[in-house]
């Protein structure tokens, strides 16, 4: 018997392809670490306190808008439209030393709305299922039926 050896060919060659490090890129710098001239630095100083002065308006508003939210939100018990208080105060008014508002100021700022605009107010509700008495409960003390009562009758027939 023969033997038939098969022999395989050598890989000389490694099959995973090299992959080439990528170039690397080189980032310029945003600033340059010492300015060309005194006007160049200046005019790069007056840029970033322009950047900062509208950074601080637009936090300033964002301030604003959220203490007028919450005063709203505390005087939405009290009145009908809440955003009537703005007739009656501004919300510098209602803010304390400290940057925070002053619950004293709002409550006074109540007390004037109260007394001036009365109309403002949301009706106050009575405890339990009681109702006020106005034009359409009539009392009468005679013993007689009032308006509605007799509006709601069976008629007699005839």
């Amino acid at each position: 018997m023969t033997e038939t050896m098969t022999e395989e060919p050598e890989l000389t060659e490694d099959p995973t392809p090299e992959v080439s490090p990528e170039p690397e890129v080189q980032q310029e710098p945003e600033e340059d670490p010492q300015p060309a001239s005194r006007a160049d630095r200046e005019a790069r100083l007056r840029k970033r306190a322009q950047e900062a002065e509208t950074e601080r308006d637009q936090l300033r508003e964002v301030v604003a808008g959220l203490r007028r939210s919450e005063v709203e939100r505390r005087i939405s018990e009290v009145l009908t439209n809440p955003s009537d208080v703005w007739h009656a105060a501004k919300v510098e008014d209602l803010v304390g030393k400290d940057g925070v508002l002053d619950n004293t100021k709002i409550e006074a700022v109540i007390t004037t709305i109260r007394a001036e605009h009365p109309n403002w107010m949301k009706p106050q509700r009575l405890p339990g299922n009681q109702r006020a008495a106005g034009p359409l409960s009539e009392v009468r003390t005679d013993g007689s039926e009032g308006r509605w009562h007799g509006a709601f009758a069976p008629r007699p027939v005839r």
